[in-house]
């Protein structure tokens, strides 16, 4: 890889510390796969990449009912000013993208991927271009992890690695109308990526993951639970994951008030500290 790609950060991980710090510490990610950089070495950024703030509501809550998003809480710097770091963002992507998209919409990607490689066969008729098949395309947007979601930028636009502070999972359920963040992210949550015990430490990590269900949930509207996982000793002892019916069977009667009321108690608690 490049040697501008992979640029270190930091102790404090970031480029300043700020007064607020409410996320806990921007951190590298333990490991990038190949298959997450580009033909150049360079660090792919994620197909679905976008801001909490400005994805439309309507696509995760209309969305595909087994539809996996993934998340970084991230600081940038701004760059009118240097050395001075930009508000927290949940940035949103998926590493299993083809829960996110409908049918129609791979297919459409597909047809624009077929157009495009006509058209350069045609304006390089002595190359031998890939007609790309859809084997290619579920090969290729899949599997596109934390690392890209919490990606960073060089000057000339190209993607480089970023760090980030609490990262996740997102899944929203239409039938109980809330949705469910994690810290599930082997690159960004795991003793490896976090060998600091303050950085992994469960009480820290789950005030964290609570101000990030509550950007969730001000920005859907909808009750959003923290569900700690990866950070505890005993990963059943997650608030939320005693109560979530296993994946392909409906909550119980009993479960789906009980969820619903720990999901808004969670955000209530949180209110004040929400992210912006």
């Amino acid at each position: 890889m490049p040697e501008d790609s992979m640029q270190s950060h930091p102790e404090e991980g970031g480029v300043r510390r700020t007064t607020r710090q409410n996320l806990g510490r921007q951190l590298p990610p333990k490991r990038i796969k190949d298959r997450e950089l580009d033909d150049g070495n360079y660090l792919r950024a994620n197909p679905l990449l976008i801001p909490l703030d400005e994805i439309p509501r309507e696509w995760i809550i209309n969305g595909n009912k087994g539809a996996v998003w993934h998340y970084s809480a991230v600081q940038r710097e701004d760059p009118d000013i240097p050395g001075v770091l930009r508000r927290w963002r949940v940035m949103l992507g998926s590493e299993q993208l083809l829960t996110v998209l409908g049918r129609k919409d791979f297919l459409k990607l597909l047809g624009s991927l077929r157009k495009g490689a006509l058209k350069q066969q045609q304006e390089n008729p002595e190359e031998n271009i890939k007609y790309p098949t859809q084997r290619d395309l579920e090969k290729g947007i899949d599997g596109l992890g934390h690392t890209t979601i919490a990606v960073d930028f060089h000057k000339d636009g190209k993607a480089k690695r970023g760090a980030a502070a609490i990262s996740g999972e997102f899944r929203y359920d239409p039938e109980l109308e809330f949705g469910t963040a994690n810290d599930k992210s082997g690159r960004f949550m795991s003793k490896g990526a976090r060998p600091n015990e303050r950085d992994r430490d469960p009480e820290l990590v789950a005030k964290w993951g609570e101000e990030v269900a509550q950007a969730f949930s001000n920005h859907l509207r909808k009750p959003v639970v923290f569900d700690q996982i990866k950070t505890l000793s005993n990963p059943t002892a997650g608030h939320a994951s005693r109560l979530q019916p296993t994946a392909g069977q409906p909550a119980s009667s009993a479960a789906r008030p009980a969820l619903r009321t720990q999901a808004r108690s969670a955000n209530q608690e949180t209110h004040r500290q929400g992210l912006q």
